[in-house]
């Protein structure tokens, strides 16, 4: 690749580096994109039940704060939170846009579902199965803007210069950009390999940008943290395909059962209080082996009606199909799932480096030690979003310091 001068580079197609493309893309002529795999491929087209959408009232804006408050902890960045909850609205309304259909009721309005820890049913989405259509949409939208796109594209190298960032690649390319948002994602598969553990996330070399970004100095906030989704199909496990059950099943009376029939723990509490519960139950000789020689308990997908199952579920009907698993109860088990700890970023998606940005799952704080389902994927759009305007907002305004 050439040497390439431009006012924006975006690092990362998944949500969050699509996102900010189409947003930047919408007002600067000088943007680039790289990606080191094809458009789009990412742990964002993974995502499953939903987007994660407050009522846009200001009580229904605190509840969802005090929802992440208690299930993310001390260490949850509160005007990050805050910041965050206030642009999801926004998010979304840009995407449907831009031709995202979200579920709807027979009077036309949007479908809100419920999952573990919330306090309200905020989960929006298209099925069971919301990161295909998100992508789908943002790759479209890209095509209406001037982006510059170069797939198969690997950064090695991210320097400060005089008059922005030089981005270097593995092919003897150079970027040099005035400013550069990192959206490539966080380092949970290769944990999950490091520590002999599943994990929902596919092969990705997003853990190299981590490196890079630690060799610059940037702060990091809770460093070493992840997360596990509790609902791993154990009988529909293929070799690195570890498919789960999407949370928003606990809205229709599934209860988690032991090899006794007991309860394990209340479906609907949250992500780490229904992991550990499953992990304890199995520890303690409660757990029921499967037939591939792993320990999980029960999911009682009999307890929810066919109709919504076969419906409102059909990505997760169609695995059960295929698994022979329908009309049965599943073994189930967590699965790593989501890197917590990131990068420290300023509201604006600024950070230590100046001219740098910070998208998606590659940050930290807004999660604090627990995330809510859903808000994955809404993260990495509204900080895409977020990081975009604030990058375009720099390019036409001197810029003294980082976090301005």
């Amino acid at each position: 690749m050439r040497d390439i001068t431009t006012g924006l580079a975006i690092v990362g197609s998944g949500a969050a580096g699509l996102m900010a493309a189409c947003v930047a893309g919408g007002i600067a002529s000088d943007v680039v994109l790289l990606t080191d795999g094809g458009l789009g491929r990412s742990n964002s087209v993974m995502a499953q039940g939903g987007l994660h959408v407050p009522i846009d009232t200001p009580d229904g804006r605190r509840r969802m704060l005090l929802d992440m408050i208690a299930a993310g902890g001390p260490t949850l960045d509160q005007s990050l939170a805050r910041r965050f909850i206030d642009e999801i609205v926004p998010t979304v309304d840009l995407l449907r846009s831009w031709g995202l259909v979200l579920d709807v009721d027979d009077d036309g309005e949007i479908v809100r579902r419920l999952a573990g820890a919330m306090s309200e049913p905020r989960i929006v989405g298209t099925g069971d199965r919301i990161g295909p259509s998100v992508i789908r949409v943002l790759r479209s939208r890209l095509r209406q803007t001037g982006v510059s796109v170069t797939t198969g594209a690997t950064v090695c190298g991210l320097n400060p210069v005089d008059d922005g960032l030089s981005i270097e690649l593995t092919d003897g390319g150079r970027i040099t950009a005035r400013t550069a948002i990192i959206a490539t994602g966080g380092g949970t598969r290769h944990h999950a390999e490091l520590v002999g553990e599943p994990c929902t996330n596919p092969a990705n070399r997003n853990f190299e940008m981590s490196a890079i970004l630690s060799g610059l100095g940037i702060p990091t906030v809770d460093e070493g943290v992840y997360q596990w989704q509790p609902f791993g199909l154990l009988e529909a496990a293929s070799g690195a395909s570890r498919p789960c059950v999407p949370e928003s099943v606990v809205g229709h009376g599934v209860r988690i059962l032991d090899r006794d029939g007991m309860d394990v723990v209340a479906a609907n509490a949250g992500r780490a209080e229904v992991t550990a519960a499953i992990q304890k139950a199995v520890d303690d000789g409660r757990g029921i082996r499967s037939s591939k020689g792993e320990w999980g308990v029960w999911l009682t997908l009999t307890d929810m009606p066919e109709r919504v199952l076969s419906n409102d579920f059909e990505h997760l009907a169609g695995i059960l199909r295929r698994h022979g698993l329908s009309g049965r109860d599943v073994l189930v088990a967590p699965y790593l799932h989501y890197q917590l700890g990131g990068f420290r970023m300023f509201e604006d998606c600024s950070c230590v480096v100046p001219g740098l940005y910070l998208a998606g799952e590659v940050a930290g704080g807004v999660h604090g030690h627990g995330r809510l389902m859903g808000n994955g994927l809404t993260d990495s759009l509204v900080h895409g979003r977020r990081a975009a305007l604030s990058a375009i907002d720099r390019l036409d305004r001197p810029v003294s310091g980082a976090g301005q």
